[in-house]
């Protein structure tokens, strides 16, 4: 279960496959706001590199992915800025996901306990 496949078409079509990978995901001192600068001509390729972005999202990924998207009505240039140094980042771990090899015996399980919060509240 991996999306290196996936995530290295968003960088071919972000155009920036040849650029150098960033080793954190958003530069934490811009502060990106609706109105931070010009607007962008043409909002298709932020939209379509936002909606990829979406239907990634790995680990610390989702926050981002969501953030930018809340700019996707009038995306600013720094809004694309903020966006392209989250894809060079992926650019740096285009691979994660989970490996299952196909000749095993795995058998994946998972459980959830619904009530394990309020069973705690309930013994404090």
């Amino acid at each position: 279960m991996t999306q290196r496949k996936y995530a290295l078409e968003l960088l071919y079509t972000a155009g920036i496959l040849d650029e150098k990978p960033s080793n954190v995901s958003i530069d934490r001192n811009v502060k990106l706001t609706a109105d931070a600068c010009e607007i962008l001509p043409d909002a298709t390729l932020y939209r379509k590199l936002v909606g990829k972005l979406i239907y990634l999202t790995i680990t610390d990924l989702k926050f981002y992915a969501q953030h930018l998207s809340q700019f996707s009505q009038a995306p600013r240039t720094t809004h694309l800025q903020a966006l392209y140094k989250v894809l060079r980042y992926i650019k740096l771990c285009p691979a994660q996901g989970l490996n299952f090899p196909s000749k095993t015996n795995l058998i994946l399980q998972a459980y959830c306990d619904s009530e394990w919060g309020t069973t705690q509240l309930q013994e404090a």
